[in-house]
């Protein structure tokens, strides 16, 4: 009976160094796309102040304008 269970170990110790090898590029490949994202999240938080940005000098300018614009309140008075 140990002579059978000896000759299963060479075939179940190429069975785990597959499944190792098969995790291994598993995590590699888990790896990369994590480091995708990480990326992409940095450029879309990038992208996402300068809008920020531009959304506010926008405001301003327009607050600017719009103060430009409205002038000194003509009101009747004086020689009615």
């Amino acid at each position: 009976m140990e002579i059978q269970a000896q000759e299963f170990y060479p075939q179940i110790i190429a069975d785990l160094k597959e499944q190792i090898a098969t995790l291994a590029d598993q995590k590699a490949t888990q790896t990369a796309l994590v480091t995708l994202q990480q990326r992409e999240i940095k450029k879309l938080e990038e992208q996402l102040k300068e809008v920020l940005e531009k959304k506010e000098a926008t405001e301003k300018e327009l607050a600017a304008e719009k103060a430009n614009h409205a002038g000194p309140v003509h009101t009747k008075g004086g020689n009615e």
